[in-house]
């Protein structure tokens, strides 16, 4: 499956692309792919991940056609 994936704001971007278009198994969670773009396990829970403009955990399971938006959490106060 292909998934469309846009980075946005602070986040490292893999390979200096702010876009790319992923090819992942079928099944692949959030988490996977974000291992398949070079992101650290340990980091996996600070990237916000968006799925078709709803906020998704890391245990989501990505689908063909799936637009991606990631960004990192920001705190603060």
């Amino acid at each position: 499956m292909r998934v469309n994936v846009s980075i946005g704001g602070l986040l490292v971007k893999p390979h200096g692309k702010s876009e790319a278009e992923l090819a992942l198994p079928d099944g692949a969670l959030v988490k996977d792919m974000l291992l398949a773009l070079g992101y650290e396990h340990a980091h996996v829970p600070r990237i916000m991940t968006s799925v078709n403009g709803t906020i998704r955990r890391p245990d989501y399971a990505l689908k063909d056609g799936d637009e991606v938006r990631l960004s990192i959490l920001v705190g603060g106060g």
